[in-house]
């Protein structure tokens, strides 16, 4: 399973320094262990092997595809002259693997 968090900079930039927890496993920043268990509580999961679609879903919640239609091969999402079209082919096809850019 994958897991989308939304965290604060601040306490990423904590956390990837690895000064959340000390070599004791003590907490050494409260403030940061404090949000990174608030983006765990609001994380979004995600299956494993994972289509577009199913990213586009669970990110928008599932209400977002309710009242989809196929039109010409495109998957029609929304109402009246508000939509997005997505290609059937891409909605279905397995999602990227997401890669970290270091730059």
């Amino acid at each position: 399973m994958k897991v989308i968090l939304d965290i604060d900079d601040k306490a990423w930039e904590i956390i990837e320094k690895g000064e959340l927890i000390s070599s004791d496993n003590r907490i050494k920043n409260v403030w940061a262990s404090f949000e990174l268990m608030v983006a765990i509580d609001n994380s979004i999961s995600l299956p494993n092997n994972a289509t577009n679609g199913d990213v586009i879903k669970a990110i928008t919640g599932e209400k977002f595809s309710k009242g989809a239609s196929v039109y010409n091969h495109n998957l029609m999402i929304g109402e009246g002259e508000h939509y997005i079209a997505f290609s059937v082919d891409w909605w279905n096809a397995p999602s990227a693997p997401y890669k970290e850019n270091k730059e």
